[in-house]
């Protein structure tokens, strides 16, 4: 009886507590009802213990404006099944522009290429083609996938299309100042915790606390963590070079063809500041941080103001700029300095993208891999049209619209058509 009594207790608390729980997590939804869009984002993605994140499995719903299904693998594509003998499987890796974010999946340029390949030619086979874009996910994510998934559906041939999370700085998840390379893999089952965990509104609202408690924390002098910038990439130039090698190596001992897509990276450009401009701003934002530490916030500012009439291109003055205002309760100032942080970053990016996309034709070029300069037939097509393609002029410049993904469909087929990559 006393053993019953003692179970029936423990009954009553864990109860009592998902009562509570329960209770809390109603109120969070009731009260957050519009989330942010990285929560948006957030809600498509969970954790992955080797891949860091991805989309998450048997997805029906509603997001960027557009009808998002995905299979057991997050793939935003029907279910794969074991190959059959008389198929030639191509299976088509990259970002959120792979993926078709902001489009429905039938004007994606995955399926484009597959509509387009069966009805111009290469009728004697049965043709896949399957879209293994993934959101946020670098070329060494990509590297991970192909490694970790893509190798065991036995593709024929894999198209490679990555470049815009490789030369940005911040992660949906383990975002810090470590590269992507330097990652350590998370535990499988905290890794499942989180996960679970992070389908709740009210986890999701405490940890928004927790992160407000820090910074404020930190705007009061208790914490360094804010004060660090981070410089690099994501993914460095040698690094990203590096993952495509590895991608060709790994596709050459399974006997798989590799096709690189040269993306277009649609950010603004800044206007060229000369080198010794650019030293004498670094050198005002070092003494800038001098000032800060001895919490002389206005011998700070003024420094910080300097290096930006010195370069105003120089996200990391406006970044410390914007914490000096915040640390003398200058919030209106400090939102806009971070706002500036935020527009002169896309320069950078836009900046290095450049030189990414040279490493993937110069990459090409060494290891005698095909490419598709969809950056040169946007160009072309731009010249002879008024249509934009990419998703809206003034909040999504990066995505391609349906045009664009069918451009990308059209020279990305007959790239493999003129190179004979299917036999008849």
């Amino acid at each position: 009886m006393k053993k019953a009594s003692m179970l029936y207790e423990k009954l009553i608390c864990v109860s009592f507590v998902c009562v509570i729980f329960l209770g809390l997590e109603l109120g969070a939804r009731l009260i957050f009802l519009h989330e942010e869009r990285i929560e948006c984002i957030l809600s498509v993605l969970q954790q992955d213990s080797a891949l860091f994140w991805r989309q998450k499995s048997y997805l029906n719903t509603l997001f960027a404006n557009a009808h998002v299904k995905t299979n057991d693998l997050g793939f935003r594509d029907k279910k794969i099944g074991i190959k059959k003998k008389d198929t030639f499987r191509i299976i088509c890796l990259g970002a959120s522009p792979t993926f078709g974010w902001g489009v429905d999946i039938k004007d994606t340029y995955p399926y484009k290429l597959e509509q387009l390949i069966r009805k111009n030619s290469f009728q004697k086979q049965n043709i896949e083609v399957i879209n293994a874009g993934m959101i946020g996910y670098s070329s060494y994510q990509g590297m991970l996938l192909f490694k970790e998934k893509i190798v065991d559906l036995d593709p024929d041939l894999i198209t490679i299309a990555y470049v815009i999370n490789d030369v940005d700085k911040y992660r949906f998840y383990m975002s810090s100042n470590l590269p992507d390379n330097k990652l350590e893999n998370k535990n499988k089952t905290l890794v499942k915790i989180e996960n679970i965990l992070q389908c709740s509104k009210f986890v999701s609202v405490f940890r928004k606390l927790i992160i407000k408690l820090q910074n404020r924390a930190a705007l009061n002098g208790r914490g360094n963590s804010r004060w660090i910038y981070r410089q690099q990439p994501r993914v460095s130039a040698d690094e990203y070079a590096q993952n495509l090698k590895a991608i060709i190596r790994l596709a050459q001992t399974k006997g798989i063809q590799v096709v690189f897509l040269k993306m277009p990276v649609n950010l603004p450009v800044a206007v060229n500041v000369g080198k010794k401009l650019k030293i004498l701003s670094k050198k005002c934002i070092i003494k800038a941080k001098s000032f800060a530490q001895s919490k002389n916030f206005s011998e700070a500012t003024a420094m910080l103001s300097q290096a930006i009439r010195y370069n105003p291109y120089d996200s990391e003055a406006y970044y410390f700029l914007g914490l000096c205002h915040e640390r003398v309760r200058n919030f209106v100032e400090a939102k806009k300095c971070f706002q500036k942080q935020i527009e002169n970053e896309l320069f950078e990016c836009s900046k290095l993208a450049k030189r990414y996309n040279e490493i993937m034709e110069n990459t090409a070029i060494e290891e005698n891999v095909v490419l598709v300069n969809v950056v040169g037939e946007f160009a072309e097509f731009s010249q002879n049209s008024d249509e934009y393609l990419f998703l809206d002029p003034n909040h999504d410049t990066i995505h391609p619209n349906s045009i664009g993904h069918a451009i990308i469909g059209k020279a990305l087929f007959k790239s493999i058509k003129d190179n004979e990559l299917i036999n008849n």
